[in-house]
């Protein structure tokens, strides 16, 4: 693909008015767009998910070994 703006040597604006979108192009790239945040906002909540788990594991790991394998402060796991 020949980048214009370097072949004819426009500055940034002029560069960025030659890009156009039909409309059917346009909705395809708006799909794409909302695809892309779906993905993320998923991926985001399965992070969150397991960060959560790990610290209720890692809180239940030094508990126990805090407490050499007692349970002193109630049921945590």
């Amino acid at each position: 693909m020949v980048n214009n703006a370097e072949e004819w040597d426009l500055p940034y604006s002029a560069a960025s008015a030659l890009f156009t979108l039909d409309k059917s192009r346009g909705e395809a790239l708006a799909r794409r767009l909302a695809r892309g945040e779906r993905r993320r906002r998923r991926c985001r909540a399965v992070l969150t998910l397991i960060a959560v788990l790990l610290l209720v594991a890692s809180v239940g790991a030094v508990e126990l070994l805090m407490s050499r394998g007692r349970r002193m402060f109630g049921l945590v796991l």
